[in-house]
């Protein structure tokens, strides 16, 4: 049992902008998430659109899994894994919104984490430009399935 308040190795960080529809998908897996009972071990944190101040909740992890909308050519509500390795290394590639924001977090010196210990899952949106609170249905559908892949990345050993 975790003791209350102690900072918990695996941090699932969910970030996002809840106002955008799809891009909110990260938050959206976060709230699903904090409503279940956790594996010992794991914390979920809501990052919303936070910035390089969410650096310090990585401080004292042994691995942190984030989840985010990405870009991609794949259909809507396909799931994509990446390291902070290939965020760092493909720079000048916008994956995310929060790509730029994502690798000033990671990298920041006091995280003191192997980049392959910090996994982004990224999810294909639908519609990341229309201001609705809210995901599409084929995101809102597949919440509990992203929810699966974030604990299962968060819990298996590397």
């Amino acid at each position: 049992m975790d003791a209350p308040g102690a900072t918990k190795p695996i941090l699932v960080l969910g970030i996002g902008n809840l106002l955008m529809a799809d891009e909110g998908v990260g938050v959206h897996v976060a709230q699903h998430l904090l409503q279940r009972r956790l594996p010992p071990g794991v914390e979920v944190l809501d990052g919303g659109t936070g910035g390089f101040e969410l650096s310090g909740q990585l401080r004292g992890r042994s691995r942190v899994v984030v989840v985010d909308a990405v870009r991609w050519e794949a259909p809507p509500g396909t799931i994509v894994r990446f390291t902070a390795r290939d965020v760092a290394a493909e720079r000048p590639r916008r994956w995310s919104a929060h790509q730029q924001g994502l690798a000033d977090i990671v990298t920041a010196p006091h995280v003191q984490l192997d980049p392959e210990d910090i996994v982004i899952i990224g999810v294909v949106p639908q519609d990341v430009s229309t201001l609705a609170v809210g995901l599409t249905d084929v995101l809102r559908e597949r919440v509990p399935a992203i929810a699966e892949v974030v604990l299962k990345e968060a819990t298996t050993p590397r």
